[in-house]
């Protein structure tokens, strides 16, 4: 039986192309089916390389954003933290209270 590797083979080599460079390209082409992810699989397999890439680049562009909001909220949260905890210290009862109170209002 044989396999579309080594019916590929013999089609490269019909053409003329030396036979290491053949048993190359089929060997890297085979791993990169194998262990290669859904993602450089889509771009392997693209029609439109270019426009793979571009929608690839703004995906990444999305996701830089979205960290950069989470980062953001997670300061705001940090600073709010930090003024509870240092009202803490100081033994300012009243902020301390008032703190709790924006947090339980909030969550």
């Amino acid at each position: 039986l044989e396999t579309v590797s080594d019916s590929c083979r013999a089609q490269l080599l019909e053409q003329r192309f030396p036979p290491p460079l053949v048993d190359t390209f089929l060997d890297r082409f085979g791993r990169s089916l194998d262990a290669g992810s859904e993602e450089e699989e889509a771009l392997v397999w693209a029609a439109d390389l270019p426009r793979a890439i571009d929608e690839r680049r703004r995906e990444r562009q999305r996701e830089v954003e979205e960290r950069r909001e989470r980062m953001d909220a997670g300061e705001g949260e940090a600073v709010a933290l930090r003024e509870a905890l240092a009202a803490m210290r100081t033994g300012d009862g009243a902020a301390e209270e008032s703190r709790i109170e924006d947090v339980t209002e909030e969550g």
